[in-house]
């Protein structure tokens, strides 16, 4: 019985880590920081954190890299670089850099999660706009790009249209208040099980298995 119920255990991990896998951007809520519900895509497949480019709208790229410390509104969090977006765009969301002449459904679900910063009823679209750090080593100033995602559906006038772009070296961005359509992309590392969490579940295997071996013994 001890043995069966430990299988069980493993079994049921195994499933709840494949599942996680298979699903390589999910929407999670974290209270801690702007945005309310569902505030933030995790990757499960590079293990980042992204922040909904809606909560950190209109605030300039300076600003904001200024609340990453301590104390700070952002603490934890940092700007993505131009790898880490590119990432996100292709190997996580299944998108290609470019233009087509289709609206993408990958693209329409990545700016579900990650916030819409941007509409336009004349055009039939949406957009998820955001700036990264262009320059992570620093050598140039950390310069902001811009990465975004435009999402244009079939109209009267317009036909469908997808774009996605990443934009290097707009130094002009670094003080400068963005417009209100454009966030910024912030990523962390996810969080590791507090130890806490971890003590529970070790608690509970224990409760499991001795509880086990009461009925085995009962049952001898």
């Amino acid at each position: 019985m001890k043995k069966t119920v430990h299988f069980l255990i493993v079994c049921a991990m195994i499933a709840s880590l494949s599942s996680k896998a298979d699903a390589a951007l999910i929407a999670i809520t974290d209270s801690a920081f702007p945005g309310g519900t569902d505030n933030i895509t995790r990757d499960t497949v590079t293990g980042f954190d992204w922040l909904d480019l809606t909560a950190s709208s209109g605030i300039s790229y300076n600003d904001i890299t200024a609340q990453f410390s301590s104390g700070g509104t952002y603490e934890g969090w940092r700007h993505a670089t131009k790898a880490e977006v590119n990432a996100l765009f292709t190997s996580s969301a299944g998108l290609t850099l470019g233009s087509q002449s289709l609206a993408d459904p990958f693209a329409t679900q990545l700016i579900a999660l990650v916030g819409t910063t941007q509409t336009n009823s004349l055009l039939h679209s949406t957009a998820a706009r955001g700036l990264y750090n262009d320059d992570a080593s620093g050598t140039n100033g950390s310069l902001p790009g811009v990465g975004q995602v435009i999402v244009r559906t079939q109209s009267n006038i317009f036909s469908a249209q997808t774009d996605v772009g990443i934009l290097d070296d707009q130094p002009f961005l670094k003080n400068m208040v963005p417009a209100s359509g454009t966030g910024h992309w912030l990523v962390r590392a996810v969080p590791e099980p507090s130890s806490m969490v971890l003590l529970v579940i070790g608690v509970s295997g224990c409760g499991i298995g001795r509880l086990a071996q009461k009925r085995r013994r009962k049952v001898s």
